[in-house]
């Protein structure tokens, strides 16, 4: 225990023999932490969570050593599972020549398949290590049937990657699509901005005015509820919806009318809490 601000908390913390400090706090208070900490150990990596674009540069400047906008992130991670975005494959880190990504398997020849029969390490020499289902990771041994909305996390080089991107590619719909974006926040409006990079048609909806949406992403002012706007956003021939809001109980609620709307939509909506991701 003990006051931000206090350089004590920070010896008592042991951080003059620490290998990294994590500040998880507002802007405000970890700037506090950040320039507090570093009185103490001048060379601990220290990383800090902004919430705001402003504070990045605020907090590099404080002494942090990386800072990262996590609702900017899910945002982007969001925008990455979009069906044919890319054919969803998304590089996640790397270790020297290895890499790690991930793809979505949803309108693929790989979905109902199993891992033996996709061959994907015969044809391209990428490893599975593991999957993602309904917001549960597990290991997939040879004989297990892929999931239709599955997304697999895969180990390869560059090259190997190169490789089942070009597998992929005749399979993968090229068609224009569009996609829906329920909520303005900072998450939704990542999403947007990773999609409207990506040449993919976005719309962004909202019940508030939001001030920050960049220009060149189309917003509609009004609630994701009222069927009137989301027709007027296209519901009815896009392809995805992404369900952005910071409540749970928000995003069922759409979750559910979106599905009602369109059964064969793809559907991508946050979850707050584990006990609320099978309720989606």
């Amino acid at each position: 225990m003990g006051d931000y601000d206090d350089d004590n908390t920070y010896r008592n913390l042991r951080v003059a023999n620490a290998s990294m400090l994590i500040a998880l706090d507002n802007d405000m208070k970890n700037t506090n932490i950040v320039f507090s900490a570093r009185e103490v150990n001048e060379s601990v990596k220290i990383i800090a969570r902004a919430e705001h674009a402003d504070s990045e540069e605020i907090l590099r400047l404080a002494g942090s050593s990386e800072v990262f906008r996590f609702r900017k992130l899910l945002g982007e991670s969001l925008a990455g599972r979009v069906t044919g975005n890319m054919g969803s494959l998304s590089y996640l880190t790397g270790f020297a020549s290895l890499a790690i990504a991930e793809v979505n398997i949803s309108n693929t020849n790989l979905a109902g398949k199993t891992l033996r029969e996709c061959s994907l390490r015969a044809q391209a020499g990428v490893n599975i290590v593991g999957m993602w289902d309904k917001g549960v990771f597990t290991l997939p041994f040879a004989d297990d049937v892929l999931p239709e909305k599955a997304t697999l996390v895969m180990a390869g080089t560059k090259e190997q990657f190169a490789t089942f991107e070009e597998i992929m590619s005749s399979k993968r719909d090229t068609s224009p699509r569009r996609v829906l974006i329920l909520g303005g926040g900072q998450v939704g409006i990542a999403a947007a901005q990773s999609l409207h990079n990506r040449n993919i048609n976005v719309v962004l909806v909202d019940k508030i005015r939001i001030r920050n949406v960049p220009a060149d992403i189309p917003f509609i002012h009004g609630d994701a509820a009222d069927i009137d706007i989301l027709k007027e956003a296209g519901i009815e021939t896009a392809s995805s919806v992404i369900i952005t809001p910071h409540d749970d109980d928000i995003n069922i609620y759409l979750t559910l009318y979106c599905r009602k709307l369109r059964p064969d939509i793809q559907i991508l909506s946050r979850a707050t809490l584990d006990r609320n991701v099978s309720m989606h």
